[in-house]
């Protein structure tokens, strides 16, 4: 991985807990992180760091790394002057994440695994090229989430999981919706499977919302402050319900590039009273933050660049603690929010929509009660964390037991 651990990744930690749980001998290998950034309820800062090694590619640039390659030459000519051979890899082999992982990998000797298993496409590509090099051995897993099948594809192209695809060994998708992308990339059918996304519904307790008409209404929105989020829309359709009459308060949480940029659409507005914006959060805090709330708020949208969610977590947890849901018919969303049934399914954009939706939960007890029990009973039985860890164990047993070698 890029990144260890990660506030927009909790799932990841999940996966590493169930897993060693399972008697599972994990290690994550990363680029970089901090142990301690993350607050997560199942991991704390030691275990993280006990089973990750980290590169640290972030705090070298470039130069640093070629020069300390360099500086292994006369002990490893082959595997140097293979690790920034640009004919064979391509440029991405001299990124500093491939630089950083073939550094460490030429210092500390290759390395056999029973599987290698990685989260998102660029990962399996570096993967790939690193066994390729004899610099780790057995099989590949990748499994794709989103923004690896949409920006990175549209900036790199649709050949960019070519070598990927005719050389790893399994393929791995968290939604139908996913499938269908990788097999328009051309990727063997044969080699996909499908595993949707897991939560600890453990962590969460099942809370019926109180009861009659709810004024105001405590409206919650979870993630990354990134355009694919559209949080922007959901401002706009706070500020059209306060218009009309509905008290409304509404907690965007979380961190990133366009959270300014939300705060001053919020004041233009005329929601400094109606919306706030506690910046990141821990998992422990959102578990907070949804018993709390009345009603989850997920407005994902395709962004400009192609960017697209797959199905984000927060859906699962807000279902899992009794929180009714409206969300966006985007990417995988519907294949876990079924409209009226287990929630209300917009299209993207429509802010009118939205706001519509929120009034409707505001004034009708009966159906956020309705919506909450349907969509609690399908997410404690088709996405629970323990059942998809299992299955995932599975998943590379199987793979580990029927590879061959054929580098």
């Amino acid at each position: 991985m890029e990144h260890f651990p990660s506030l927009s990744q909790t799932f990841v930690l999940g996966q590493v807990r169930g897993l060693i749980d399972l008697g599972h001998d994990v290690t994550v290998y990363a680029s970089w992180g901090d142990p301690s950034a993350v607050l997560h309820a199942q991991m704390s800062p030691d275990e993280i760091a006990k089973c990750t090694v980290y590169h640290g590619s972030r705090s070298r640039g470039r130069a640093s790394l070629l020069a300390a390659l360099t500086a292994r030459l006369p002990r490893n000519p082959l595997a140097v002057l293979d690790a920034v051979n640009i004919y064979r890899y391509g440029t991405s082999a001299l990124g500093r994440m491939d630089l950083s992982h073939r550094l460490h990998w030429i210092k500390h000797g290759p390395r056999t695994f029973d599987a290698i298993y990685c989260h998102f496409g660029p990962s399996g590509r570096l993967a790939e090229r690193l066994r390729r090099a004899g610099l780790v051995r057995r099989p590949i897993a990748t499994v794709f989430h989103a923004h690896d099948l949409t920006r990175y594809v549209r900036r790199h192209g649709r050949s960019v999981y070519r070598d990927l695809f005719l050389r790893g060994d399994l393929f791995i998708a968290i939604t139908e919706y996913a499938r269908q992308k990788l097999l328009d990339l051309n990727c063997s059918d044969e080699r996909i499977a499908i595993l949707h996304a897991g939560v600890d519904t453990s962590a969460f307790t099942f809370r019926e919302r109180r009861g009659g008409p709810l004024s105001p209404i405590q409206l919650l929105c979870v993630g990354r402050m990134v355009e694919k989020k559209g949080f922007d829309d959901a401002l706009h359709a706070v500020a059209r319900v306060q218009a009309r009459g509905l008290a409304v308060k509404a907690t965007f949480a979380g961190d990133g590039p366009l959270l300014g940029e939300y705060r001053r659409t919020a004041h233009e507005l005329g929601l400094e009273d109606a919306a706030q914006f506690p910046g990141p959060v821990s998992h422990t805090d959102v578990v907070r933050l949804m018993e709390d709330a009345d009603v989850m708020v997920v407005p994902s949208v395709t962004a400009a660049d192609g960017d697209e969610e797959g199905l984000p977590t927060v859906i699962l947890e807000a279902q899992a603690s009794g929180l009714p849901v409206i969300a966006t018919r985007h990417a995988g969303i519907p294949e876990a929010v079924a409209d009226g049934e287990s929630g209300l399914l917009i299209e993207e954009h429509d802010v009118e929509s939205l706001a519509a939706g929120i009034e409707r939960l505001a004034a009708d007890p009966e159906l956020r009660s309705q919506l909450t029990h349907s969509a609690n009973a399908f997410v404690r039985t088709h996405f629970g964390q323990s059942d998809h860890v299992r299955q995932l164990g599975i998943m590379l047993h199987d793979l580990a037991e029927s590879y061959e070698d054929h580098t």
